[in-house]
């Protein structure tokens, strides 16, 4: 999604109704929270559309290392979750 022209919010209002399962990387193609897209809109689109499945890191880049980047990935999606609670959007 990051290479299409269409926010990846509104992509996930368009295809709610047939999502099946997310997966997540960086514009670096590390894992989430490692480059300069910001989650903060692609989760608040998320639970909007009532989406209650599985975010898979699915990263292309390995070079710091597997538990690294699993570390770091949910380090990361955990704080923007929290930030989300916090504020009850």
């Amino acid at each position: 999604m990051l290479s299409e022209s269409t926010p990846i919010p509104e992509l996930i209002d368009r295809y709610a109704d047939v999502t099946g399962h997310f997966h997540v990387n960086d514009d670096n193609l590390l894992g989430p929270g490692m480059g300069r897209t910001d989650y903060r809109p692609i989760f608040k689109a998320l639970r909007r559309t009532g989406y209650s499945g599985w975010v898979s890191v699915e990263v292309f880049d390995y070079s710091p290392g597997a538990e690294f980047i699993a570390n770091e990935s949910i380090r990361y999606m955990r704080e923007i979750l929290s930030e989300l609670e916090s504020t009850s959007e």
